[in-house]
Formats: structure tokens, sequence, C-alpha cells
């Protein structure tokens, strides 16, 4: 329940080891990172994948860690039998609505599921076999480029964010290897514009409460106070 959680510290839900939490909080905290995968323990003892967007906010001139929390376990499943069985690719790439896209070193695009295309404003058959970079504005396209490069280059996993068309997108791009080489480089690329709204949302909202003339007064179900902004305390 929600009492239940409020009395409870995220170490006891997050599967890692409690220094290794602590060490992740303090990287949100210094802003050093912002986005964050675990996997947390349900309350019946079920184990979920889960990503983390965090950010920083004042309220009564008391800082906090602002989290959206998604759980992505069904998402981690398809993303796990993607890498390791090619043969199942296209049931898989279809079954999810995030933009998922395999590419050659060259960019050139091997295969892709529809989400992809369509967000691309084409149809599937149209962009196979074609460079991803004849898709999108060239700066756009050599900044993914240099992505798709890293991972060929240092056969490790990379996540980042940029912006097409005004929509804000989380990408993970990971190494599709055959006899330790890679061969390929997997996407995965989530729209996340409304959580970056929310999040602009909640710190214009959260200033306003804090410079509000007004007396604000916000309480639990039990009538506990639990934050009274600058006004009230006049």
């Amino acid at each position: 329940t929600r009492g239940q959680l409020q009395k409870m510290k995220i170490q006891d839900i997050n599967i890692l080891p409690s220094n290794e939490v602590q060490r992740q909080l303090e990287e949100a905290v210094g802003a050093r990172s912002n986005y964050f995968v675990f996997r947390h323990r349900t309350a019946g003892g079920e184990i979920r994948w889960v990503e983390v967007y965090s950010s920083n906010i004042q309220v009564q001139e008391k800082p906090l860690l602002f989290s959206i929390i998604h759980d992505i376990t069904e998402r981690k499943k398809i993303e796990d039998n993607l890498l390791k069985s090619e043969s199942n690719i296209r049931g898989i790439l279809n079954a999810t609505q995030e933009s998922i896209f395999m590419f050659d070193r060259e960019g050139k695009i091997v295969t892709a599921n529809r989400t992809a295309a369509e967000r691309l404003g084409y149809n599937l058959e149209d962009i196979i076999g074609h460079s991803f970079s004849e898709f999108m504005v060239k700066e756009l396209a050599a900044s993914r480029q240099q992505q798709i490069d890293r991972v060929f280059n240092e056969g490790v996993p990379v996540q980042f964010e940029d912006v097409r068309n005004g929509l804000v997108f989380f990408h993970n791009f990971y190494p599709v290897t055959e006899n330790d080489k890679v061969i390929n480089v997997a996407s995965f690329s989530q729209d996340i514009t409304q959580q970056r709204i929310m999040e602009n949302q909640l710190r214009k909202l959260s200033r306003a409460v804090e410079q509000s003339p007004e007396s604000i007064v916000i309480t639990n179900t039990n009538g506990i106070i639990e934050y009274v902004n600058p006004k009230f305390e006049e």
C-alpha cells in the first residue's frame, strides 16, 4: 500500500546491495546521471525490471529527488530474446510499441519493426536496406552514427537521448555479436516526450507553490501535515 511504501527506503525494494543503491542515488543527486535501470522486489516477492528517470527538485528549500518509474519487465524479455535469437526477430519486433532497429556498421537498416517505420513516416518495406540517415536531418544522423560506431568499436551498450521533430527519444544501442565479434547494433528507442513535459511541469508547480502569496498546506489522509509553503509559516 501507499502507506507501507512511505515507511520504506528505496533500498528495501531495490535488490542491489545497499552501498550500490546509495552510490546510484548520489549519481542522481549530483546530476551526473538521470536514467537508471534496476530490478525491484514487489510486496509479493516477484522481481520486476524498472527504468527510472530522476530529477532534482526543491520543496520548501528542501532538496528532493523526483523519480518517474516504469515497469519494463516485458520489454527486457523482448530485448533479451532479440539479442539471443535472430530467428525470432520478426515476431518479437512487432510485439512492442517501441521503435526497434538493427543496423550494420554503415548505418544500413537490416531490420526494424512497424513502429519504427511509422515514426519515420514510411512503410516497413520502404526503409529496410536503406541507411537510417536518409530519413532524418544531417546533424541528427551524424550524432546517431557516432553512437553506432561506439558500439562497434567498444562492444558495449550505450544509452543516450536526442530530439527529432520536437519529440524526445531515449535510445538503448546494444551490440549483436557472433563469435565474439560485433556484427550489428540493435536499437531500442522510446518516446519520452511526455515524461520530460511532466518533469518540467513539476518543477514549475514546485516553484509556484513555494512562491505563492497564498498559504498552502499538504496533509496525508490521516491529517498529518507533510508540507507547508513559506507563506503559511508567516
